[in-house]
């Protein structure tokens, strides 16, 4: 995944990822399996400040894999990218973790259909379930 500047897909993140140093990844500029690297995330995307100093999310890529068409995906291919959450003295995670899934995949008429989802895991998970159960689909 290419990140040359901020990513146009997650109005919440408005800087590039920085890649945490001792990563196994040897390119800043593409994410890859087992690369760990941060995002600030911004509650509020039309106030960037709105997340204080040092607010980041610590991530490591745990999927990365090219999806295969087979009969059902009428021959249109893609690319599966998940990253987690890590844990933190600040946030174990038998608190509260998280994975992302996002899948890019042809639509057929030249464009890309994005899905995107996430799943929670932890002693916190019912809370963010309660949180946000209004505002996304199939919670």
């Amino acid at each position: 995944m290419d990140f040359p500047g901020p990513p146009r897909h997650h109005c919440n993140v408005t800087t590039p990822p920085h890649i945490s140093p001792g990563s196994t990844n040897n390119d800043p500029t593409h994410l890859q399996l087992g690369t760990q690297f941060t995002f600030d995330v911004h509650l509020d995307p039309s106030e960037p400040s709105s997340a204080p100093p040092g607010q980041a999310i610590a991530l490591e890529v745990s999927v990365l894999e090219p999806i295969i068409p087979d009969n059902d995906d009428n021959g249109r291919k893609g690319w599966r990218i998940a990253w987690k959450q890590r844990a933190s003295v600040f946030q174990p995670g038998w608190v509260l973790r998280s994975e992302r899934v996002q899948e890019f995949v042809e639509d057929g008429e030249g464009g890309t259909e994005y899905e995107c989802y996430e799943t929670f895991y932890g002693v916190l998970a019912p809370v963010v379930r309660m949180a946000v159960s209004g505002r996304w689909r199939g919670v």
